[in-house]
């Protein structure tokens, strides 16, 4: 086939046009694309610098582009991509064979989701609703790690996060510290995870799936050393390589996304969580996933040389400070209940203080190994609100 002997309608974006668009036929040919209006000067594409793309509205327009995007050629016409398949340049095949593999797979993906339509009709009249649900719960630990990161790297950037993100490097230094000491004894050492302090008088910290953790200044002016820091960040680590955000999204998506989680696709998890990921979410862990963030934060902080006492002290100043305040008599468990994002679900402070001493008891002899901080510093940092 000559590469002129065939036409295919499409248009080009340009700014020299008048409206900036206009209607053309449109020729490959060996020196690379032409695309010719009724009216008006012929546009190139040079073969070797030309950029395939594939979108618009049908899923389908093929847009061919030069190097510095001036011009883009476009076309959803049939057999318009299989020309470029066929073109004598390595640039435009390699390209248009790879967006014709991309196509298949969107095919199969729409075929898939018809499929999969049924396959919820049956799976519910099979097993019903919460047994798929379980199924689900179950196939959590098999999505991959890169669908928690994508979450919680879309939410960190969407979310309302209670406050501007602290810029001062004393605070920020020292939560990295801290951060970076609890890491290597999580049970994902090699996660990308990254800290962000807010300012706010909320006592609290919170984490997203994949890494992103938020603490609020009111925790970190609240606490008397490094360590209590610690033990909350521990706390908060522990919601993340266990993945109970995820296990929450899990519980709040619809039934195709249960089905495809059931079968092993996380997709449609992915496409819902930044959706469904809010701070209500977060705060929404079950007595159970409580208790065992406590365990393995508390298993974390002893591997790192941090004694677990620090964050029971910090427990119990709360109650001290709370207890003479005569005028404000709930601000205890006020208080209490945002600490590492306790919501009304969670066990009583009084309950968890002990369970972790019970822990701690458990593990072998500490081998302290005291956080190299200046927290005074820190502390000063903060009221003066220095850079």
């Amino acid at each position: 086939m000559s590469m002129e002997s065939e036409s295919f309608q499409g248009g080009v974006f340009s700014d020299a046009t008048a409206l900036g668009r206009v209607g053309v036929d449109i020729y490959v040919t060996s020196a690379g694309l032409e695309a010719r209006p009724r009216e008006g000067d012929i546009f190139h594409l040079v073969a070797d610098e030309i950029q395939l793309e594939i979108g618009g509205a049908s899923g389908k327009m093929v847009f061919c582009r030069n190097a510095d995007k001036s011009v883009t050629i476009f076309s959803e016409a049939p057999g318009f991509l299989k020309a470029l398949a066929h073109h004598e340049s390595p640039n435009i095949q390699n390209q248009a064979l790879y967006l014709e593999q991309q196509l298949k797979k969107s095919r199969f993906k729409t075929a898939t989701g018809w499929g999969a339509s049924l396959a919820a009709i049956v799976l519910v009249a099979m097993f019903g609703l919460s047994t798929l649900q379980g199924m689900a719960q179950n196939a959590v630990q098999h999505i991959p790690w890169e669908v928690d990161e994508s979450i919680g790297q879309t939410m960190i950037k969407q979310m309302d996060l209670g406050g501007p993100v602290l810029d001062n490097l004393v605070v920020q230094d020292a939560a990295n510290r801290i951060l970076q000491k609890l890491i290597p004894h999580s049970s994902r050492p090699d996660a990308q995870f990254e800290i962000h302090v807010v300012q706010s008088e909320q006592v609290n910290a919170f984490a997203l799936p994949g890494g992103q953790i938020v603490i609020f200044t009111g925790l970190i002016k609240k606490s008397q050393k490094a360590e209590e820091v610690a033990g909350v960040l521990a706390h908060e680590i522990a919601h993340v390589t266990e993945r109970h955000g995820i296990d929450r999204l899990v519980q709040s998506v619809g039934l195709m996304a249960m089905v495809q989680l059931a079968v092993g696709d996380a997709s449609g998890l992915l496409a819902l969580g930044s959706q469904l990921m809010t701070i209500a979410a977060i705060n929404s862990y079950s007595r159970d996933q409580e208790r065992e963030a406590d365990a393995i934060g508390v298993k974390m902080l002893h591997d790192a040389g941090i004694s677990h006492i620090h964050l029971s002290n910090f427990f119990r100043g709360l109650e001290e400070a709370d207890a003479e305040d005569d005028q404000n008599p709930t601000q205890l468990s006020e208080q209490v209940e945002e600490v590492l994002s306790w919501a009304s679900t969670h066990p009583a402070v009084d309950e968890r203080v002990e369970a972790i001493d019970e822990l701690q008891a458990s593990l072998p002899p500490l081998l302290a190994k005291p956080l190299d901080i200046d927290w005074a510093a820190v502390q000063q940092a903060l009221k003066e609100g220095n850079p």
